[in-house]
């Protein structure tokens, strides 16, 4: 199972653990695409909170790259590493 620290994968569930409603998924994506920040110069801040190797910056480079509609990759990801490479607040 890969590196020698691997844990065994946990057995698949047999009904999912919760039900998701998707809703209207066009009107989601038009609603993210016509988001304009604040004109005073305010930048949306998102705080993603996660073990290492949980997917974080794999979720913002996704919501990048469906409002620029186009393949985006601007949050660094450290996969060489078991540690957080970024800084840790308190």
């Amino acid at each position: 199972m890969g590196a020698e620290h691997s844990a065994q994968a946990a057995p698949l569930l047999s009904k999912p653990w919760r039900e998701i409603n998707w809703g209207d998924n066009q009107s989601d994506l038009q609603y993210v695409k016509a988001y304009k920040p604040q004109p005073d110069g305010q930048l949306l801040r998102i705080l993603l909170h996660g073990q290492v190797g949980a997917g974080k910056s794999s979720f913002i480079n996704s919501v990048q790259s469906v409002v620029h509609g186009q393949m985006y990759a601007h949050a660094f990801a450290d996969n060489t590493s078991r540690s957080c490479f970024t800084k840790k607040i308190g």
